[in-house]
């Protein structure tokens, strides 16, 4: 009896041998993956999120080289003011003798830590890269050891402002300074600060194109099974490389651009949880390399709380130009 039972078994395991290997059912067409990445970039359209944000730039010059700069920029300074000097003057020249070390601070090893809520709402969602019209609004924000270098011994705090309103058109600074009281200024030159693009994190800097996209594979990051997509931009000077997980509405986990072969700059995104109906990533980290393969610039963002696809009221992030100039602001 025995007999036949061993038999049965050695017919049943030379028989699955035989059998043709099973194919995934699951697998996405190169199509597919395009259009999932694409429709996935514009899903979210505004926010709240309260997050973590770390900076980090490696040092332009040497310590003997920063001090070096410092003695003959204060030469340069007190040879200005001739002797004797008026106390406005002294004033003057106190202020930028101070100032002269914030300067230098640019060329030492930059770290930052900053705490913030943002508000935001993206104007041209549809656009094939970045959006460049947006609303976003600062509600709040707490900094620790802001841009600190060490000098000669000594560190330096040369942050500056705490809060920033953008209404599409201009910027209102609320600035704070060791040498005085609180200053406020427009600037309509630039969309910077306290955004983070947040919109886009997770997801594809760029739009795929139609053709001349190249599915390289798959691979596991994090206990995903990732899509490995290869294309180039129009006109752009790098080649961009993109990590999708199609069960996580086709977010991106990695995202690199490589120059002349050499990985240039990088974007990685992990911890996804999901917020109402949107995976989104916790942990997002960008980074630039140099040109022997170090990194020189990296910001690592940490996310707290999140909210996505808010309804603002109408007038939320509106700046009410006459009112601020009257309360002593100027215009830039």
């Amino acid at each position: 009896m025995f007999r036949h039972f061993y038999k049965l078994l050695l017919l049943i395991g030379v028989s699955c041998c035989l059998l043709p290997a099973p194919c995934r059912t699951d697998a996405l067409t190169l199509e597919q993956l395009i259009n999932g990445v694409n429709l996935s970039r514009p899903s979210i359209t505004s926010g709240e999120v309260r997050a973590m944000v770390t900076k980090f730039r490696e040092a332009r010059k040497s310590p003997e080289e920063i001090r070096d700069w410092v003695r003959k920029r204060r030469q340069k300074i007190v040879n200005r003011f001739a002797q004797p000097i008026s106390p406005q003057r002294k004033e003057t020249m106190d202020f930028l003798l101070a100032n002269m070390r914030v300067e230098a601070a640019i060329y030492g090893e930059r770290r930052l830590r900053e705490e913030l809520k943002t508000a935001f709402q993206v104007l041209d969602n549809n656009n094939p890269g970045y959006p460049k019209l947006y609303r976003y609004r600062i509600c709040g924000s707490e900094r620790n050891n802001i841009d600190s270098y060490s000098i000669e011994g000594r560190i330096y705090d040369t942050g500056l402002y705490n809060r920033l309103t953008y209404d599409g058109e201009r910027q209102l600074y609320e600035t704070f300074s060791r040498f005085g009281p609180p200053k406020f200024s427009f600037d309509h030159r630039a969309k910077r600060g306290g955004f983070y693009y947040f919109n886009m994190h997770g997801r594809s800097s760029y739009q795929l194109p139609n053709d001349g996209v190249k599915l390289c594979g798959t691979e596991i990051i994090n206990g995903s099974e990732c899509y490995v997509l290869e294309f180039q931009i129009e006109k752009s000077n790098y080649l961009t490389k993109i990590w999708v997980d199609p069960t996580k509405q086709f977010c991106v986990y990695r995202e690199h651009r490589y120059y002349a072969d050499k990985l240039g700059w990088s974007k990685s995104a992990a911890e996804f949880r999901i917020y109402g109906d949107i995976w989104y990533p916790t942990v997002i980290a960008r980074e630039r390399y140099g040109k022997q393969g170090k990194i020189t610039r990296r910001v690592t963002i940490f996310i707290k709380e999140a909210q996505f696809n808010v309804d603002f009221p109408k007038d939320f992030f509106h700046v009410d130009a006459e009112k601020c100039i009257d309360k002593g602001m100027s215009t830039m």
